[in-house]
């Protein structure tokens, strides 16, 4: 399959689970967030990862060999948004964790830890419309000369 058209499902496959997940934060008027966190998780695990994986394996070198395109700044953007995602991710997990020792979460803590989850949905989002908006319609002819 087309390496652009993976990306693209993939991002809107991100896209419709992040939503849903932000829906849920706004409209729910109490939700356990230890549990919330651990469905979060999974959500990276099963699609997150693997996409920025996939662009950092399969995406980002192809374009970086290409020195003559002036990318090399917004794929080191992109990089480092990857690595910040996934240090946000571990930090709520380990949060998440930290609280489960205890005997629970205070109504405070429960609020705080679903306000990092909708932080880091949001950031999601945000960085994949980035690459959407900034990166992929410039890649994709790029890609397709290529052929």
């Amino acid at each position: 399959m087309d390496p652009l058209i993976t990306v693209s499902q993939a991002h809107s496959r991100i896209y419709e689970m992040l939503n849903v997940h932000q829906k849920l934060l706004q409209e729910v008027k109490f939700l356990n967030a230890s549990e919330y966190v651990k469905t979060l998780n999974k959500v990276f695990t099963d699609a997150v990862v693997p996409h920025f994986e996939f662009e950092e394996s399969e995406i980002f070198p192809v374009v970086f060999a290409r020195k003559d395109l002036g990318l090399d700044k917004i794929i080191s953007e992109f990089l480092e948004e990857h690595k910040q995602i996934i240090r946000h991710l571990a930090g709520l997990s380990e949060r998440n964790a930290g609280i489960m020792n205890t005997l629970g979460p205070s109504k405070e803590e429960n609020d705080n830890l679903l306000a990092s989850c909708n932080m880091l949905t949001r950031e999601v989002i945000a960085h994949a419309q980035k690459e959407d908006s900034d990166f992929y319609p410039l890649v994709k002819d790029i890609m397709f000369k290529m052929r």
